[in-house]
């Protein structure tokens, strides 16, 4: 996806890291609720290291690799509406 959306320059030059979470080191993690009957689930590392986590859906009918003209925008508009959902997120849950 990095490549695909050509964010390896932006990244290298903003020193961000990035990290494929479907390749990451897998954690075993206890539930604190257990409303799903699961009680433990597997996390990545690098989710339960996080202090903030952005994840961006990639949409059905698009490959952000060559469906959608402007990948790199693309991803950032998706970002921008995690950042202000977050934001609005922790507003709420302050009040």
């Amino acid at each position: 996806m990095v490549q695909a959306a050509n964010l390896k320059p932006h990244l290298t030059e903003r020193k961000i890291q990035f990290v494929d979470l479907n390749r990451d080191e897998l954690v075993r993690v206890k539930l604190k609720a257990n409303y799903s009957g699961l009680g433990r689930l597997w996390l990545p590392r690098t989710v339960l290291d996080s202090d903030f986590v952005v994840s961006i859906a990639q949409d059905k009918d698009t490959s952000l690799g060559g469906g959608h003209p402007e990948p790199e925008e693309h991803v950032r508009h998706r970002a921008r509406n995690e950042v202000r959902m977050a934001k609005e997120s922790a507003a709420l849950a302050r009040n």
